[in-house]
C-alpha cells in the first residue's frame, strides 16, 4: 500500500522554479525534449525538498518531470529503495 502525503508544511513548493514554469515544460508529451525541465530542476533551490517529498510519498506525483527525474527514473529509485 502506497503512502499518501499527509497535511504538512509544504510552503517550500512556492519557492520551486517549476511553480512559475509552464506546466507543459514539466509534464512534456512523449517525444518532447526534457532539456528545459532538467535545467529548471538543476537550478532550483528546493530540489532536495522536492526529491525527498516525491520519494517519501511516491503515489503523490506519478507523472511529469520532477525533482530532476522522469517518472521512470523515480519509479526505478523507489523500487531499489524498497528492495
Amino acid at each position: 500500500m502506497e503512502r499518501m502525503r499527509p497535511e504538512t508544511d509544504d510552503s517550500w513548493r512556492k519557492s520551486a522554479n517549476c511553480a512559475t514554469t509552464d506546466p507543459e515544460v514539466m509534464f512534456p508529451r512523449p517525444g518532447d525534449s526534457l532539456k528545459m525541465a532538467k535545467k529548471i530542476c538543476e537550478m532550483c533551490e528546493v530540489q532536495v525538498q522536492c526529491e525527498a517529498d516525491l520519494l517519501q510519498y511516491p503515489a503523490s506525483e506519478q507523472h511529469g518531470f520532477q525533482a530532476g527525474m522522469t517518472a521512470t527514473e523515480r519509479r526505478k529509485i523507489i523500487k531499489e529503495m524498497s528492495s
